[in-house]
């Protein structure tokens, strides 16, 4: 394999480096924004239910449990009480009850 520029050797790189390269992806939102984005969830959701009572906050594995967790926490800053939080896959949501999630809690 020849380098495009003279005396540079080519890169080399493993499946593993590979797949890691591949998945670099675009940061949509820094850590204030993010923040504030988690923060106008949270009190949406405590407006919309009129309170924390009979709120559990379930995070849908993988990408959704960080959120979930973090609104929780949000919410229990703005309100003074934890609200509790479960983690699930999107398969044991579906199958699972609203009246079966209270009585876990």
């Amino acid at each position: 394999m020849r380098s495009a520029r003279a005396g540079v050797p080519p890169v080399v790189l493993s499946s593993a480096d590979l797949a890691v390269t591949m998945n670099v992806k675009k940061r949509l939102l820094d850590r204030i924004r993010m923040q504030r984005a988690i923060r106008r969830m949270a009190i949406e959701v405590v407006e919309r239910n009129r309170g924390i009572e009979d709120l559990l906050i379930v995070g849908i594995r993988s990408r959704g449990v960080p959120i979930g967790e973090r609104m929780a926490k949000e919410i229990e800053q703005m309100e003074g009480t934890p609200v509790p939080f479960a983690s699930s896959t999107s398969r044991s949501i579906a199958t699972t009850s609203p009246r079966s999630l209270r009585s876990r809690s």
